[in-house]
């Protein structure tokens, strides 16, 4: 689920690694005015240039993009629970269909959880 804009990430990131656009002009290669259309939300990165971005700002492709996952593409182990593990593991062989479906149930459970907050 896209949760925010791919210019706000880009900000985001720039911010986080302590990164100048000058410095990110250099290090990609990528020209200074194509960065700034990025950052000011007039276009959004080809997959080449996305590729060369994310990497340079240690970043997730998929994060990047605006999307709701982690910033480093990688899941802390350490900060799940044992369930969330074993969630995960099964999940992570799952379709996409069959994901969207997993979420459809887990959103129907939330719902019914807040009517019931909401007594």
């Amino acid at each position: 689920m896209l949760v925010d804009t791919f210019a706000n990430r880009l900000q985001k990131a720039l911010n986080l690694r302590n990164m100048k656009q000058a410095e990110l002009v250099e290090k990609t290669k990528i020209d200074k005015s194509l960065i700034s259309n990025y950052l000011s939300g007039n276009y959004k990165a080809k997959q080449d240039n996305l590729t060369i971005l994310a990497e340079v700002l240690d970043v997730s492709e998929t994060w990047l993009m605006g999307y709701d996952v982690p910033l480093n593409g990688k899941i802390e182990s350490s900060n799940m629970t044992e369930l969330d593990q074993i969630l995960f593991s099964k999940a992570k062989n799952l379709s996409d269909e069959e994901k969207k479906s997993i979420i459809s149930v887990i959103d129907v459970i939330h719902k019914d959880i807040d009517k019931e907050l909401d007594k």
